[in-house]
């Protein structure tokens, strides 16, 4: 696995990660999904009751609307 070195700009480097296995009677909502920027540490979040595709698509396009992402590090997504 190679370094990437540190960003040097907004939403050059980007993680996600989904965060899963809420219960609950009160809510559908069962899996929190998770962007997070390496260079603003800022993190975007988006609740949903599935763990599909359609939801990190959202999730990006949520982020990305100024900037795009120019990498995304996942850890088990191909």
């Amino acid at each position: 696995m190679s370094h990437l070195g540190p960003a040097t700009k907004p939403f050059q480097i980007c993680s996600i990660d989904t965060i899963g296995g809420f219960g609950g009677s009160r809510s559908t909502k069962r899996y929190l999904h998770l962007l997070s920027d390496h260079f603003t540490r800022y993190a975007y979040v988006l609740t949903s009751s599935t763990q599909n595709a359609n939801d990190f698509i959202k999730l990006i396009r949520n982020c990305a609307e100024t900037d795009d992402i120019e990498l995304i590090l996942s850890d088990q997504y191909p």
